[in-house]
């Protein structure tokens, strides 16, 4: 099992770690779950699901983060985006297919 990187995860990453410099340090943990449970969260379209992943340094519900991600049928992990839910709505269908295509 592998896990990749959309460049509009790598984006939110870099926003969001100024902010939130311990989120390289959840997203870990998180990869750790993944492997244990590669269909963890709430199931999107297309092998995708939703994550809402807390923040390990603080309980506080605006830090709870979103990360979705795609499970290719090799069991690969690719991690679309996350962000933060109090912030963000969700993302556009649009924008969802666009960045499988690139997946895919």
């Amino acid at each position: 099992m592998r896990v990749n990187t959309t460049d509009r995860f790598k984006k939110d990453i870099y926003y969001l770690k100024d902010r939130y410099p311990e989120i390289v340090t959840d997203i870990y943990f998180f990869y750790y779950e993944l492997i244990e449970n590669p269909r963890l969260g709430i199931p999107l379209s297309n092998s995708c699901y939703e994550v809402r992943l807390a923040n390990l340094s603080k309980n506080i519900n605006e830090n709870c983060r979103s990360i979705i991600y795609h499970v290719d049928k090799d069991k690969n992990i690719y991690f679309i985006s996350i962000y933060i839910k109090s912030e963000k709505n969700d993302i556009s269908e649009v924008e969802f297919e666009k960045i499988l295509t690139e997946i895919k």
